[in-house]
């Protein structure tokens, strides 16, 4: 139903209303409805998702735009990162791939000989 056609079977019904109230209520109503997760389970490598980012960093004295793209595995939801002069992954300022949380020893281990 439109707020319009609310407002008139209101009034039909007899109650003492405006526009403006039908409105208010149905914006506050809208505003509580809740958030719904559909729970999904991946595979291993099966969904890697991709994004790019922008970081300042003071190196050697002056301050550099860096772009960092992040690539999360969705089964382990780990964040591996790069950092490069350009958003066109042709100019890493670090070869490699470093983790930024839940590293575990084998993987320490992987990195290690990459940075």
């Amino acid at each position: 139903m439109k707020k319009i056609e609310i407002l008139e079977y209101l009034q039909e019904k007899g109650y003492d209303i405006g526009y403006t109230t039908v409105c208010n209520t149905i914006i506050e109503k809208e505003a509580k409805r809740k958030e719904a997760f559909i729970r999904q389970k991946y595979h291993p490598g099966g969904v890697c998702e991709f994004d790019w980012g922008e970081v300042k960093l003071e190196v050697e004295g002056q301050w550099q735009t860096l772009y960092m793209a992040v690539f999360t595995p969705a089964m382990s939801n780990y964040h591996y990162a790069m950092l490069f002069h350009r958003q066109d992954t042709t100019s890493p300022v670090l070869s490699g791939f470093w983790p930024l949380k839940k590293i575990t020893v084998c993987q320490q281990n992987i990195y290690a000989f990459h940075i």
